[in-house]
């Protein structure tokens, strides 16, 4: 917001302590920290699970932001032009622990729309393989000029396989009731051909000589 708030992390053995405070001199303030590649390239999130665990010194409400690169719209000179995304989560005093779905962080504030009045008519489906930016902030919903300070203890992301196992699961019951229509049509179009065979008893008894002279004459 213009340097009036101040965010300050510090790395310690087992945590990243972050100590904030929001400004009053600006009317929507904001302060946090911002994860991105080195590189700086875009990378995934689409079906990941963000897990966290904090220790804070007072009940707080932190912002998950997420940037994600719009295809023949966003600037990278314009981090404006950026899709902005957010899930508030509510921080209480004390240990706390979130697990996340990366596509649940789906708010898009007004203000953006506000900036970016080419995307008043919204999305048709947003998909995060383009992420920028991975944003912790704590912004309006926080209290000014108070000092907000947690210790994030733990932060990854996973892959989420619970969508790909579901599908999967899908498609094998939709294979196997084929496999199951299938043989039935089958059975019901072939017909066992019964050819009816005649026993015939066969009497091998020789002829005599006498048989034979009578036949003769």
């Amino acid at each position: 917001d213009g340097g009036n708030s101040t965010c300050k992390v510090q790395h310690k053995k087992d945590s990243i302590v972050v100590n904030c405070e929001l400004s009053k001199k600006y009317r929507y303030p904001y302060a946090g920290f911002i994860l991105q590649r080195r590189d700086q390239d875009l990378f995934s999130l689409e079906n990941y699970r963000l897990k966290l665990e904090l220790e804070a010194a007072q009940t707080v409400h932190i912002s998950v932001r997420i940037n994600q690169f719009l295809d023949h719209y966003s600037d990278t000179t314009n981090p404006m032009s950026l899709l902005l995304m957010i899930k508030t989560i509510e921080v209480k005093k004390g240990y706390n622990s979130f697990d996340i779905k990366t596509n649940d962080i789906k708010d898009i504030p007004d203000w953006w729309y506000k900036n970016n009045p080419k995307k008043l008519k919204g999305f048709n489906a947003i998909s995060l393989n383009k992420t920028r930016n991975i944003w912790l902030f704590n912004d309006s919903f926080a209290p000014t000029n108070v000092p907000i300070v947690y210790s994030i203890t733990k932060m990854t992301l996973l892959y989420d396989y619970m969508p790909w196992l579901h599908w999967s699961a899908i498609f094998c019951c939709i294979y196997f009731l084929l496999i199951v229509v299938i043989w039935l049509y089958m059975k019901n179009i072939v017909r066992y051909i019964f050819m009816p065979i005649e026993a015939t008893k066969v009497v091998d008894t020789p002829i005599s000589l006498k048989e034979e002279l009578l036949l003769f004459f």
